[in-house]
């Protein structure tokens, strides 16, 4: 079974019974928010983990200068 397809099968099992309105698991509410608050952190991290990894690909070098324009140049 692939990570993605799993990982949907085990939130599916989570989040269905608050969303029935049948509390079928008998699980503590704090766990509950502990279990959710950590697949949002871990979002967040891949997110900012591929973002980060985007920018760094966008860069590239910049042109240099030739002697001549870096000898005319006036600070």
């Amino acid at each position: 079974m692939k990570p993605l397809n799993s990982f949907k099968k085990w939130l599916l099992n989570i989040l269905v019974p608050y969303i029935e309105g049948t509390n079928k698991k008998k699980e503590d509410k704090k766990m509950s928010l502990i279990k959710v608050g950590i697949i949002v952190e871990i979002f967040l991290f891949v997110g900012f983990f591929l973002w980060v990894r985007k920018l760094n690909r966008k860069q590239s070098r910049q042109p240099s200068l030739s002697k001549k324009t870096i000898k005319n140049l006036k600070f």
